[in-house]
């Protein structure tokens, strides 16, 4: 409550104790309250003027109107009283943090009302996120990746976005809708996808031209095949010196060679294991060939020596991040770039980035503009002028920021890439247990040629099944 004394001094006296509470009020941002007190001395001497223009005038007459600037300034300034203080956070590199900082302040000009800070990621990422969470504490927005988010919703650490989505027809209309499987959790949405990246078929045009072969318009498992055989070239005493194709055995990047015949790790309800299935089976079958049969591919421990880069690898399979590491970091030219391969079904994987809430938020409604406006037209431009990933956003005018610069065809095959891509369905502790403790170390015993395949999808669907029994009987 305001109490104003009738016998101030002056009407400036009285300003300046107005201006002073009120700056104060909600703990405004320092950064703001400068801001705030011109608002109110602009307000206040816009009242000082009138009374001057009228000249003298009776006390009684004076002391009302002072009361009545009063009142002016204080509704004038409820807005400032009211002013909400945001925090998000994420991990990334000094080109992440400065568009992230861009991407807030572009919010807090079109919301006077809310003030958005970005605070960087300084480590422990995870634990420091545990403990704010718990203690009602920390950032009001987090930044979750594919794999992580539906651990973050099973520890009730992110808010349910169900509602707010529901009620945000037009913005989830522009976000590819298989972006949110790794955001979604027995039903409920802990995340908004914000960028994300795709697997990507990579291929060297001048060891195309080389071999006499046509540039590629699409590719399907069998072009790969005998491509594959045409680009592989041994010395006369048989060591590979240049190999067709490369494809990461590390499950995240190959994922969806199992998906492209029907496989997988996880069925649709992440309730039941398809690993010793005929469709999974199929396409481990068929990356085995790639190295055993067809010798086509590097074996896992010649990995290191065959790169698109070192120009003794003409295709290579692996997410949309290379496009930027080619250009920019190993400045390499002679790449071009499609969708991956096309099995019995054209899909590729998805690796999306999103913003959740924090459950400690004391400000859930703000935080989903931000939310909305990161995944809007307007903050999707922003992160695509970054080069941070593929923009979500299907509006015309951030593709069309997303295609400026050297990589404009690849970051177009990107684009392309997405509409048929998929993130994939997760449960907690999909990376940390089912594919870091079982799928990938027992595949790798397929790729080194240890076990055979049927052996080790069978001891994999055992070890996953029973997984997932443990996740849903908590």
């Amino acid at each position: 409550m305001l109490l104003i004394q009738a016998g101030s001094k002056s009407l400036k006296d009285d300003m300046s104790m107005v201006t002073m509470l009120l700056a104060g009020v909600q703990g405004t941002p320092a950064g703001r309250r400068d801001k705030d007190e011109l608002k109110a001395s602009n307000m206040w001497e816009s009242c000082i003027v009138r009374v001057e223009m009228k000249g003298a005038m009776p006390m009684k007459r004076l002391v009302g109107l002072h009361v009545v600037c009063l009142i002016v300034l204080m509704v004038g300034f409820g807005v400032a009283a009211e002013e909400i203080y945001l925090t998000f956070t994420a991990w990334g590199g000094l080109s992440h943090q400065l568009a992230y900082q861009d991407l807030a302040q572009a919010f807090s000009d079109q919301h006077p009302n809310i003030f958005i800070e970005f605070v960087p990621d300084t480590g422990g990422y995870v634990d420091k996120m545990k403990a704010s969470v718990l203690a009602n504490t920390g950032p009001d927005i987090y930044f979750t990746q594919e794999m992580q988010t539906v651990g973050f919703i099973d520890e009730g650490w992110l808010i349910s976005l169900n509602e707010y989505i529901a009620n945000s027809p037009e913005l989830i209309s522009q976000i590819h809708e298989p972006l949110f499987n790794s955001f979604t959790w027995k039903g409920v949405i802990g995340s908004l996808p914000v960028v994300t990246f795709v697997s990507m078929f990579y291929y060297n045009p001048v060891l195309f031209q080389e071999a006499g072969l046509p540039l590629p318009e699409s590719i399907s498992w069998d072009d790969l095949v005998n491509l594959g055989k045409v680009l592989t070239k041994k010395s006369s005493d048989g060591h590979v010196i240049q190999y067709g194709h490369r494809v990461e055995y590390e499950p995240n990047f190959c994922l969806y060679y199992l998906w492209q015949n029907g496989g997988g790790i996880l069925d649709e309800s992440c309730r039941n294991s398809i690993l010793n299935t005929d469709a999974t089976r199929g396409a481990v079958d068929f990356i085995y060939d790639l190295a055993w049969l067809h010798e086509i591919i590097p074996k896992p421990w010649e990995m290191g020596e065959y790169l698109l880069e070192l120009g003794n690898l003409a295709m290579y399979t692996h997410g949309s991040w290379m496009t930027g590491y080619y250009d920019e970091l190993f400045g390499f030219n002679d790449f071009d770039a499609l969708p991956v391969p096309i099995g019995k079904y054209e899909v590729s994987m998805a690796y999306p980035n999103g913003f959740g809430i924090s459950a400690a938020s004391p400000h859930p409604d703000e935080a989903w503009e931000f939310l909305k406006f990161a995944s809007g037209p307007e903050g999707q431009r922003i992160l695509a002028a970054a080069g941070l990933g593929i923009p979500i956003n299907s509006d015309p005018s951030v593709a069309a920021v997303y295609l400026e610069g050297r990589t404009m065809k690849q970051r177009r095959a990107a684009l392309e890439a997405v509409t048929t891509a998929q993130a994939p369905r997760v449960v907690p502790g999909m990376q940390d247990d089912i594919i870091a403790r079982y799928v990938w170390p027992l595949l790798d015993q397929v790729w080194t040629n240890q076990r055979p395949v049927t052996q080790v999808l069978q001891e994999l669907d055992r070890l996953v099944q029973q997984y997932l029994d443990q996740v849903y009987a908590r």
